[in-house]
């Protein structure tokens, strides 16, 4: 059974866990604490916690075709990676909690995925797979998406798809009429979670023209929750 490799602590109870201000270990009960210019703030006490951590399963599904193993075995795979992005913040005030998590190998289109030593909170599971139709570089992947939340318990029968990236079509209309500007780009900016997942973020730098007629089209954009921006040639 292939099992993906935890990128955090294995084992069920992890004393002296991530804590925020005042004494909980969920970001969005953490209490802001705000500094103003020359004052000293003082019983800002953090109480370490102990906090148990859990188990994420379930099965992931891949529907991009395989690729040759990286080891050179003449084998055709799919290595699937794992990010799990906080869903608990708007902002990416952690960083790491979107980090790759684990990995695995399918030599078929579906296999058991499993994530351990993972503390409550709600979460985005990503799991993606190089894709060379989704593009070049850091951008050449295609992604599948599963919402969880853990609060006391293993989370079972997760699923998570992975298909090919969509393409985000639409058209630009100027207020009252009006030719819409030459220069015009727009580009999408995740949302949620999976802001804090470097390669997710990529989709916000490529800024796409918009046509003559208003008509634009974003390709190889990943699932998920986004704002739709204009990047440049705004009107004032």
């Amino acid at each position: 059974t292939p099992q993906a490799r935890p990128g955090g602590p294995g084992t069920p109870f992890q004393p002296g866990a991530r804590t925020y201000y005042p004494n909980v270990t969920r970001m969005n009960e953490a209490i802001p604490i705000t500094i103003r210019g020359g004052e000293n703030l003082r019983g800002i006490d953090i109480a370490l916690r102990n906090a148990s951590l859990f188990k994420i399963a379930g099965t992931v599904t891949n529907s991009i075709p395989l690729q040759p193993n990286p080891n050179g075995d003449g084998r055709l795979v799919a290595t699937v990676l794992f990010h799990l992005a906080n869903r608990d913040l708007e902002s990416p005030i952690d960083g790491n909690t979107a980090n790759s998590f684990g990995n695995m190998s399918l030599a078929v289109n579906t296999g058991p995925f499993e994530l351990s030593g993972v503390p409550p909170g709600a979460y985005e599971v990503l799991a993606r797979v190089a894709d060379p139709n989704a593009g070049a570089g850091l951008g050449g992947f295609s992604w599948g998406r599963a919402l969880v939340d853990i609060d006391d318990r293993d989370v079972s029968n997760v699923s998570i798809a992975i298909n090919p990236s969509a393409v985000v079509r639409g058209a630009v209309r100027m207020a009252g009429g009006g030719a819409v500007p030459a220069n015009l780009r727009i580009a999408l900016t995740p949302m949620g979670g999976s802001a804090r997942v470097a390669l997710y973020t990529l989709v916000s730098t490529r800024g796409t023209p918009v046509e003559k007629d208003g008509t634009f089209s974003l390709s190889s954009v990943p699932p998920g929750r986004f704002r739709i921006r204009a990047v440049s040639g705004v009107p004032a």
